[in-house]
């Protein structure tokens, strides 16, 4: 219950930015990371069985682009990011430059929480208040 705070208060305590999408063209790409399962109660989902494709893109501005492909939709969201770290546990946040339903946390505002794991992986904080767990890798 105590990560449910931390988290709900790291999204309250950072706000949105703007991003000039000019000067997105001009800023190099530092890492890429893929979503590889969905985690639920009733469907955990492995990479070889998703029926979504989705990346996360940082630049080194602290810019970031995430992309979701379904068999029907797609969705290219923008916004800034920056990493924080509470407690020894390090956390990449992402602040959206709009609303949109895929956006996952816990407070309904325009920022994404993910932690860092020992394994090198990154999985979003939304599952601690009832959300699907996303797990990524790093592209290398």
């Amino acid at each position: 219950m105590k990560k449910v705070f931390i988290v709900i208060g790291l999204t309250i305590l950072t706000q949105s930015c703007t991003v000039n999408d000019n000067d997105e063209l001009n800023n190099s790409i530092i890492e890429t990371w893929e979503l590889i399962s969905i985690e639920n109660s009733s469907n955990p989902q492995s990479s070889s069985t998703l029926n979504i494709q989705e990346q996360l893109v940082l630049q080194n501005d602290s810019v970031f682009i995430k992309t979701r492909q379904t068999n029907s939709n797609s969705w290219d969201l923008k916004g800034t990011y920056n990493y924080m770290t509470v407690d020894k546990t390090k956390y990449l946040v992402f602040h959206y430059n709009t609303n949109n339903d895929i956006i996952g946390n816990c407070s309904n505002n325009k920022n994404e929480v993910f932690v860092f794991d020992s394994e090198g992986y990154i999985t979003n904080t939304w599952f601690e208040c009832g959300g699907p767990k996303l797990k990524y890798r790093k592209v290398e």
